[in-house]
């Protein structure tokens, strides 16, 4: 932790980089710890779907690549901009 940064900053800054929100902790509990191991169970099996569809292509695109060619151009272009968002 930053020198005079509180522990609720930090709280916040760690919430933004994780996705979690701030009160989870307070609110979970006991079973916080629970919670943290299920939600990266999740994290784990989206990370393994999109590395068996990333297997299939050659070209780089991401979710981009992926959706242009299950979905066709539209729905590419609309998860590019959904990503473009995001970052921003």
């Amino acid at each position: 932790m930053e020198p005079g940064c509180t522990d609720r900053e930090f709280g916040c800054l760690a919430a933004a980089y994780s996705g979690c929100p701030v009160w989870s902790p307070h609110a979970l509990g006991k079973y916080g710890p629970l919670a943290y191991l299920v939600s990266a169970a999740g994290i784990a099996l989206i990370a393994a779907c999109l590395s068996e569809v990333a297997s299939q292509f050659r070209e780089t695109g991401g979710p981009y690549l992926y959706a242009r060619t299950a979905l066709g151009r539209f729905w590419g272009i609309q998860i590019a901009w959904d990503d473009v968002a995001r970052a921003g």
